[in-house]
């Protein structure tokens, strides 16, 4: 990728606020100048509205689902491989295994479950390797696990099947990373044999319980939900 092109698409992206969909959250009084409506419409127009256009015929509402060309992507047929070293501060090595998947789309309430059970399988695959290699084994910095239709374009969804990946990433010392990923795998392979305890199940419940009210309180969260919901179809 080089460097000044990729800047220079980047920084394209910003300079037509017509297409620009802002969602703000939080305590807006608090924001010096933004107390009263007019004060922050002030501040709209000073930070976003005084962005020059320089194509006016580009600065129109974009459409996510006709106007948003996602990169083509197919998902591999078989195992590959990649390596890649870099002199770095600290001598540490990240390790990531990513398996393709795909969920059905419709009805929704199908793809609804699809999604729940493959978050909860991700949780349970995460404490697991954790439980393992960090507190067993003490052979990795961090462990995480997650499911992402990042690259999916999103008028796949009404086609009823939408592709995606699940990625399992771990930090620990150089030299280890092939050992731990027969590890990962031998653990993914008792999942698939060997029963969940209900204590298991009963931890993931109240861990994801505790995560959902904790996060009420998080702007983030919010802003998450907020824009979710503006690009469903069902508000459109």
């Amino acid at each position: 990728v080089d460097a000044k092109e990729a800047t220079r698409f980047w920084n394209e992206q910003f300079v037509h606020p017509g297409q620009f969909t802002l969602v703000i959250v939080g305590d807006i009084d608090e924001i010096e100048g933004a107390k009263t409506d007019e004060g922050f419409l002030r501040l709209l127009e000073k930070y976003v509205g005084s962005i020059q256009v320089k194509d006016p015929e580009k600065n129109q509402p974009l459409d996510a689902y006709k106007d948003i060309i996602p990169i083509p992507f197919t998902q591999p047929t078989a195992i590959v491989e990649e390596v890649i070293t870099s002199k770095m501060v600290d001598p540490i090595s990240v390790t990531q295994v990513t398996f393709p998947l795909s969920i059905k789309t419709q009805p929704v309430e199908c793809a609804q479950e699809e999604l729940f059970w493959l978050h909860f399988a991700c949780q349970l695959l995460e404490m697991k390797l954790m439980r393992e290699m960090r507190f067993s084994r003490g052979e990795i910095y961090s462990v995480g696990v997650s499911p992402s239709f990042s690259v999916e374009s999103s008028a796949a969804i009404p086609s009823g099947k939408a592709r995606g990946d699940v990625a399992i990433s771990f930090s620990c010392e150089p030299g280890c990373g092939a050992r731990l990923t027969r590890l990962v795998l031998d653990v993914i392979k008792s999942l698939r044999t060997d029963p969940v305890s209900q204590q298991e199940i009963d931890s993931l419940l109240e861990m994801d319980k505790r995560a959902y009210e904790l996060a009420l309180d998080e702007n983030t969260f919010w802003i998450d939900v907020i824009e979710m919901a503006y690009q469903s179809r069902k508000y459109r």
